[in-house]
Protein backbone atom coordinates (compact mmCIF):
# COMPACT_ATOMS: atom_id res chain seq x y z
CA UNK A 1 0.00 0.00 0.00
CA UNK A 2 2.99 2.29 0.93
CA UNK A 3 4.35 1.62 -2.13
CA UNK A 4 1.05 2.46 -4.56
CA UNK A 5 0.96 5.53 -2.38
CA UNK A 6 4.54 6.74 -3.33
CA UNK A 7 3.89 5.87 -6.94
CA UNK A 8 0.72 8.17 -7.03
CA UNK A 9 2.29 10.82 -5.29
CA UNK A 10 5.37 11.07 -7.33
CA UNK A 11 2.98 10.65 -11.06
CA UNK A 12 0.86 13.32 -9.36
CA UNK A 13 3.85 15.38 -8.75
CA UNK A 14 5.46 15.03 -11.89
CA UNK A 15 2.17 15.91 -13.61
CA UNK A 16 1.87 19.15 -12.07
CA UNK A 17 5.28 20.18 -12.75
CA UNK A 18 4.57 19.57 -16.53
CA UNK A 19 1.75 21.40 -16.95
CA UNK A 20 3.08 24.42 -15.04
CA UNK A 21 5.87 23.97 -17.63
CA UNK A 22 3.89 23.76 -20.41
CA UNK A 23 1.67 27.15 -19.39
CA UNK A 24 5.12 28.42 -18.67
CA UNK A 25 6.64 27.69 -22.30
CA UNK A 26 2.69 29.57 -23.65
CA UNK A 27 3.19 32.43 -21.67
CA UNK A 28 6.27 33.07 -23.21
CA UNK A 29 5.75 32.24 -26.42
CA UNK A 30 2.55 34.35 -25.96
CA UNK A 31 4.85 37.18 -24.73
CA UNK A 32 7.30 36.35 -27.52
CA UNK A 33 4.64 36.93 -30.47
CA UNK A 34 3.46 40.07 -28.82
CA UNK A 35 7.01 41.52 -28.71
CA UNK A 36 7.71 40.68 -32.28
CA UNK A 37 4.17 41.95 -33.48
CA UNK A 38 4.38 45.85 -31.29
CA UNK A 39 8.45 46.03 -33.20
CA UNK A 40 8.77 47.73 -36.40
CA UNK A 41 10.58 45.73 -38.89
CA UNK A 42 14.06 46.06 -39.31
CA UNK A 43 14.21 47.63 -42.42
CA UNK A 44 12.05 50.82 -40.87
CA UNK A 45 14.13 51.87 -38.14
CA UNK A 46 15.97 54.97 -39.09
CA UNK A 47 19.43 55.66 -37.45
CA UNK A 48 18.54 58.98 -36.11
CA UNK A 49 21.98 60.76 -35.52
CA UNK A 50 24.16 60.23 -38.38
CA UNK A 51 28.18 61.51 -38.89
CA UNK A 52 30.41 61.56 -41.89
CA UNK A 53 33.82 63.02 -42.34
CA UNK A 54 36.85 63.16 -44.68
CA UNK A 55 40.30 63.92 -43.51
CA UNK A 56 42.85 65.16 -46.13
CA UNK A 57 46.57 65.40 -45.02
CA UNK A 58 48.59 67.41 -46.37
CA UNK A 59 51.36 64.91 -48.42
CA UNK A 60 54.80 67.22 -47.17
CA UNK A 61 53.08 67.59 -43.45
CA UNK A 62 51.13 65.09 -42.37
CA UNK A 63 50.04 66.26 -39.42
CA UNK A 64 48.03 69.22 -41.15
CA UNK A 65 44.84 67.98 -43.07
CA UNK A 66 41.62 69.34 -44.07
CA UNK A 67 38.61 68.13 -43.07
CA UNK A 68 34.96 68.20 -44.15
CA UNK A 69 32.22 66.98 -41.50
CA UNK A 70 28.93 66.34 -41.75
CA UNK A 71 26.46 65.41 -38.41
CA UNK A 72 23.02 64.97 -39.46
CA UNK A 73 19.85 63.98 -36.58
CA UNK A 74 17.03 62.97 -37.98
CA UNK A 75 13.56 63.07 -36.32
CA UNK A 76 10.81 61.65 -38.99
CA UNK A 77 10.86 63.61 -41.70
CA UNK A 78 12.73 66.65 -40.04
CA UNK A 79 16.57 66.82 -39.85
CA UNK A 80 18.93 69.39 -38.56
CA UNK A 81 22.54 69.06 -38.14
CA UNK A 82 25.87 70.62 -39.76
CA UNK A 83 28.41 70.55 -42.17
CA UNK A 84 31.58 72.17 -42.00
CA UNK A 85 34.64 72.49 -44.44
CA UNK A 86 37.69 72.97 -42.44
CA UNK A 87 41.17 73.30 -44.59
CA UNK A 88 43.90 73.54 -42.34
CA UNK A 89 45.45 76.59 -44.48
CA UNK A 90 42.55 78.21 -45.30
CA UNK A 91 39.01 80.36 -44.26
CA UNK A 92 36.91 77.83 -43.14
CA UNK A 93 33.21 77.21 -44.24
CA UNK A 94 30.90 76.35 -41.12
CA UNK A 95 27.83 75.85 -41.32
CA UNK A 96 23.80 74.54 -40.21
CA UNK A 97 21.24 72.79 -41.97
CA UNK A 98 17.89 72.27 -41.87
CA UNK A 99 15.31 69.78 -43.94
CA UNK A 100 13.33 67.48 -45.06
CA UNK A 101 14.09 63.52 -45.61
CA UNK A 102 12.49 60.95 -47.80
CA UNK A 103 14.13 57.98 -49.35
CA UNK A 104 17.51 58.54 -48.10
CA UNK A 105 17.41 61.84 -49.86
CA UNK A 106 17.79 65.02 -47.44
CA UNK A 107 16.42 68.52 -49.19
CA UNK A 108 17.80 70.82 -47.12
CA UNK A 109 18.42 74.74 -46.12
CA UNK A 110 22.28 74.92 -45.36
CA UNK A 111 23.40 78.41 -43.62
CA UNK A 112 26.61 78.70 -43.43
CA UNK A 113 29.36 81.53 -42.70
CA UNK A 114 32.63 81.88 -44.89
CA UNK A 115 35.48 84.85 -44.92
CA UNK A 116 32.84 86.74 -42.47
CA UNK A 117 30.16 86.53 -44.68
CA UNK A 118 26.82 84.60 -43.65
CA UNK A 119 25.30 82.84 -47.04
CA UNK A 120 22.26 80.11 -47.49
CA UNK A 121 21.94 77.79 -50.40
CA UNK A 122 19.89 74.89 -51.06
CA UNK A 123 21.78 71.11 -50.56
CA UNK A 124 20.95 67.45 -51.33
CA UNK A 125 22.48 65.30 -49.27
CA UNK A 126 22.32 61.65 -50.41
CA UNK A 127 22.40 59.16 -48.06
CA UNK A 128 23.82 55.65 -48.56
CA UNK A 129 25.07 52.25 -46.25
CA UNK A 130 28.56 53.94 -45.82
CA UNK A 131 28.72 57.09 -47.03
CA UNK A 132 26.83 60.89 -47.88
CA UNK A 133 26.73 62.32 -51.15
CA UNK A 134 26.60 66.29 -51.08
CA UNK A 135 25.15 68.49 -54.14
CA UNK A 136 24.12 72.00 -54.57
CA UNK A 137 24.48 75.80 -54.35
CA UNK A 138 26.06 77.66 -57.19
CA UNK A 139 29.63 75.54 -58.40
CA UNK A 140 31.99 78.28 -57.29
CA UNK A 141 30.64 77.47 -53.23
CA UNK A 142 32.67 74.09 -54.03
CA UNK A 143 29.83 72.28 -51.77
CA UNK A 144 29.64 68.83 -53.49
CA UNK A 145 31.56 65.97 -51.40
CA UNK A 146 31.21 62.46 -50.99
CA UNK A 147 32.26 61.77 -47.23
CA UNK A 148 32.56 58.36 -45.39
CA UNK A 149 29.92 57.19 -42.95
CA UNK A 150 32.21 57.77 -38.82
CA UNK A 151 30.83 56.57 -35.31
CA UNK A 152 29.04 60.07 -33.83
CA UNK A 153 30.76 61.08 -31.10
Amino acid sequence: MKKNSLILMLGLCLSCLLMSCGHSNEATKATAESDVSTNQPAAEIVENKLCFRNEHPFKDAPSKQDVEELNLEIEGENVTGIYNWLPAEKDQRKGSLTGTIKDKVIQAQYTFTQEGTEKTTKIKITLAAEQATVSGGPPVLGLGATLGKVACQ
